[in-house]
């Protein structure tokens, strides 16, 4: 039965409050080891009409497409697994029929493969996200250096800038060419190890001749996208949304490519 006279904990206080969204950002980062600064990137999603005996200690937000819950417990409590099982639910529930926005249909349309090949072409389409968006953003910082010196050349030679202005002034946004620097050099290696990755999956693709082959690389093709979203470079959220509807095309595009090839393909062979 729903307890209606339950109490916020302190805990929920200090994170669950939307305007202390910038503590739960700081703990997520902190557990996850992530980098994510953005407080409009976070959604508190935590719900009201679950069970508690007395306090209210849990806290459920959204980033970043994932759905996290977070619960304070100063005892040990053996009906938590199923406590998640109800909260998760409801709150899936909730968002079931809520448009997500970019987020629903992430992936283009390989319904007319069997669903390992489905699976496997989705993997590959998000590398081939992943690197499209990074090589645009490592030229889009490319630019803005080059603009970035440009300007300051133009500026002191307007001002007729002495060597010594010249290098105060060099001197005082060096911090920035840092950054832009720092990003480029992990980028490139990103796109690097990304390029590698894709190239080795093109290679064995032909090679894999039975359904276990494909469910095993399936598998280990998984967990190589996952270890590397959690230390790669993180490009702003305006960024990816600026050129989100153009690279879904594409891979629209080439989704509808592999089905009508896999379609001519099959006909050919009951031929």
């Amino acid at each position: 039965m729903i307890n209606n006279k339950h109490k916020d904990r302190l805990f929920r206080k200090i994170l669950g409050d939307e305007k202390n969204k910038a503590n739960l950002l700081e703990l997520y980062n902190a557990l996850n080891d992530t980098e994510y600064s953005n407080l409009d990137d976070l959604e508190i999603t935590t719900i009201d009409d679950v069970i508690y005996m007395g306090m209210k200690n849990d806290i459920s937000f959204l980033l970043d497409s994932t759905m996290s819950l977070y619960e304070q417990q100063s005892t040990f409590n053996p009906n938590m697994p199923l406590r998640g099982v109800m909260y998760f639910s409801k709150l899936y529930n909730k968002y079931k029929d809520k448009s997500a926005g970019p987020y629903r249909n992430w992936y283009a349309d390989y319904s007319a493969l069997p669903y390992e090949q489905a699976v496997y072409q989705c993997q590959k389409e998000n590398i081939r996200w992943d690197l499209s968006i990074r090589k645009k953003y490592r030229i889009f910082l490319m630019i803005v250096v080059a603009l970035l010196g440009l300007l300051i050349i133009i500026n002191a030679i307007l001002q007729r800038m002495e060597i010594s202005s010249l290098i105060l002034v060099i001197s005082s946004i060096f911090p920035l060419f840092s950054y832009f620097i720092s990003s480029f050099k992990k980028l490139s290696a990103d796109i690097t190890a990304w390029e590698k990755l894709y190239s080795h999956i093109e290679k064995i693709e032909n090679e894999i001749k039975c359904e276990k082959e494909i469910c095993d690389e399936i598998e280990e093709l998984q967990v190589e996208i996952f270890s590397y979203r959690q230390k790669a470079y993180l490009i702003p959220n305006w960024f990816y949304k600026m050129h989100r509807k153009k690279l879904q095309d594409f891979e629209d595009s080439y989704a509808k490519m592999i089905c009508e090839y896999k379609k001519l393909n099959d006909e050919e062979k009951k031929q």
